[in-house]
């Protein structure tokens, strides 16, 4: 697992509910699963990926600390010398922050 997080202290963190640019067709704004689990079945990004869907679904299952706040996934055409014959690159990212918001405010600790 890749786990990678641009966000430096400087910066804002994601707010939430956000929006995507208005010239972005592509991707739509943020839809609470917790509140609204029967959206998980009309999100694009999860219609055709069980394991992401069954992932998302149980982050924001009602007894889950946890909970999602976007997700993604792509493909795209990709080569690399140490890898002839892979043509194409696939990845996902999953947001997730704990429900209890408090739980996470004071904690500065880098693991």
């Amino acid at each position: 697992m890749y786990i990678h997080d641009p966000i430096t202290v400087e910066q804002k963190p994601l707010g939430i509910p956000y929006l995507r640019p208005d010239d972005d067709l592509r991707s739509h704004g943020y839809v609470s699963l917790r509140q609204q689990p029967e959206m998980i079945e009309a999100l694009p990004e999860l219609q055709d990926c069980t394991l992401l869907r069954d992932f998302v679904t149980a982050l924001n299952a009602e007894n889950s600390p946890f909970e999602t706040l976007g997700c993604e996934k792509w493909s795209a055409p990709w080569s690399h010398e140490k890898f002839p014959g892979f043509i194409i690159r696939h990845g996902s990212y999953v947001d997730i922050a704990l429900v209890e918001k408090s739980k996470c405010m004071h904690s500065r600790r880098l693991l």
